[in-house]
């Protein structure tokens, strides 16, 4: 199965085991990325119980775990809206201080040309 983990999540998926060799009990819970059919990568988190044979090796991995694709790409979206929202105050920020700056220059101008006659 560990082909279909996204490469960066493999190291500590394989860290599932250490809670329960050290004695504190079998479970863990991780968050990872699982590759479907085509390729594309689904969040998931799951918890992970590990059952041990006497002479200490895995026997079995019992695992539960929600796809949280949806969640994961909504949170997305939602940073990717408040980025540009951020974007845009401040370019409506520079536009207002470019528009005072032109104004205060053609004042400077004006006056300049009135002084004169």
């Amino acid at each position: 199965m560990f082909f279909l983990v996204h490469p960066e999540d493999i190291f500590p998926a394989f860290n599932v085991a250490g809670p329960g060799r050290s004695g504190q009990g079998g479970r863990s819970l991780h968050k990872y990325r699982l590759a479907d059919k085509q390729g594309r990568y689904h969040h998931y988190a799951g918890s992970f119980d590990l059952v041990f044979s006497q002479d200490g090796k895995i026997k079995q991995v019992i695992g539960v775990a929600k796809d949280n694709t949806e969640l994961f790409r909504a949170q997305k979206e939602k940073m990717d809206a408040v980025q540009r929202a951020a974007e845009s105050e401040k370019l409506v920020l520079v536009g207002k201080i470019a528009g005072r700056m032109a104004h205060d220059l053609n004042n400077i101008c004006n006056y300049s040309a009135n002084a004169e006659n």
